[in-house]
């Protein structure tokens, strides 16, 4: 039988967690300084939190952030990737009474500017290399060679589509004119020259038809050339150190390039690969001396083969040669002469031959540096047979008359 007075079980009271008022709920925004970079450069991100001791836990890029009690705002160092396009970021905020609030930024990727462009100018006819005839006659194409992107090139001030522009004679070329080239794009620019004509180095001295230059007029000779321009002093061509000392069109009495000198230091060195600061020997003085001038240009004639036994040397015409009658041109040498040797031994001439024409082939000549104007102080060993260096080529060339031999 029951009881009447048994109490009534009683339920569990549930305990509710206050919500929130909507105005209190933690929120964020997100920045990005700067909005724009390079691919592969780096951002910060700024994030900003309304209510942060409402924050339960957060998440900037996608990394759980540690929240400090008070703190309203956080940054992290983000950097974009290689491909040039809109990366977004973003970051997440939940409350303690679990609600969620997200928010994002975005950031824009450029591809790297062009670097500035460069170029070069090349002039397609030099004209301190063309053959006898005037020069009104004759034209070069400066041609432009960009480098890198660009937007816009000039040749000489004037737009260069399509890099390239003909430039006809001009006075100023015998005195070395120089050209200029540029091209730009949205980074900067870049320039290139060129210089046409005759190049001196510093000190030089140009003058035109110098006596004794060019080949005489006469029945074995061709006709001097018109315009004959080179260095007084020291100089016409870069390339080999700004030490050349005559460039015309017409250089007689040379070697050609393959001759073999023989040098100070005992070694033999081919006459194309003469540089400055070397020395040739002399046997006669049994000492080194230092090359003053270098000659060098353009030969248009054949060459002469001259020598002994197994010894010969290649020259051109007007080349001196040492005989038992004096200084000779090559051009005028007979079977019938004798010629010195390194060993200053006189040797009959038995190989005497005119080369097949090897056209504009460059030829070259030396100066030694010598005040004397003594023969023995001017001769050269090539190919194990001596000959004159260029100062004797001037006394040849100066006059008709034969120079007595001191050897014979």
């Amino acid at each position: 039988m029951s009881s009447l007075c048994a109490e009534p079980i009683q339920k569990k009271a549930r305990i509710e967690i206050p919500k929130l008022p909507s105005d209190q709920e933690p929120s964020c925004s997100l920045k990005a300084i700067p909005t724009k970079v390079t691919v592969n450069h780096c951002t910060t991100l700024t994030m900003k939190v309304r209510f942060p001791e409402s924050v339960a836990s957060a998440v900037l890029n996608s990394q759980p952030l540690a929240m400090n009690p008070g703190q309203d705002m956080y940054t992290r160092n983000v950097c974009v990737g290689s491909v040039a396009k809109n990366y977004t970021y973003s970051a997440s905020l939940k409350g303690t009474n679990g609600s969620v609030n997200d928010c994002s930024t975005t950031v824009m990727a450029k591809a790297p500017p062009p670097p500035p462009p460069s170029c070069t100018l090349k002039a397609s006819v030099d004209p301190v290399r063309y053959d006898c005839g005037r020069p009104e006659d004759h034209a070069t194409i400066l041609r432009l060679f960009p480098k890198g992107e660009i937007n816009w090139a000039r040749i000489d001030g004037t737009p260069a589509p399509p890099y390239q522009k003909v430039i006809s004679w001009d006075p100023d070329w015998k005195h070395g004119k120089m050209f200029v080239g540029s091209v730009g794009n949205s980074s900067g620019s870049g320039t290139c020259t060129q210089r046409v004509g005759v190049r001196c180095a510093k000190g030089g001295v140009i003058v035109e038809n110098v006596p004794g230059w060019g080949f005489r007029q006469g029945a074995n000779n061709p006709p001097t050339c018109d315009y004959d321009y080179h260095c007084k002093t020291e100089s016409c061509a870069e390339e080999v150190g700004g030490w050349v000392g005559k460039r015309g069109c017409k250089i007689p009495g040379c070697f050609a390039p393959e001759t073999r000198l023989l040098t100070g230091n005992g070694s033999l060195k081919r006459a194309d690969r003469i540089t400055k600061g070397d020395t040739l020997w002399n046997p006669v003085r049994e000492k080194a001396f230092e090359i003053e001038t270098m000659v060098l240009g353009p030969e248009q004639h054949p060459l002469v083969l001259i020598g002994y036994g197994e010894k010969s040397v290649t020259v051109t015409s007007q080349h001196p040669m040492i005989t038992k009658d004096g200084l000779k041109s090559a051009g005028a040498l007979r079977s019938s002469d004798y010629i010195l040797g390194a060993d200053q031994q006189f040797y009959n001439v038995t190989q005497l031959k005119l080369l097949p024409q090897r056209i504009g082939e460059t030829v070259y000549h030396f100066k030694v540096n010598t005040s004397s104007k003594e023969i023995e102080d001017h001769l050269i060993v090539a190919e194990g047979i001596l000959t004159g260096d260029h100062y004797l080529q001037e006394m040849l060339e100066t006059s008709r008359n034969t120079y007595e031999n001191p050897h014979h």
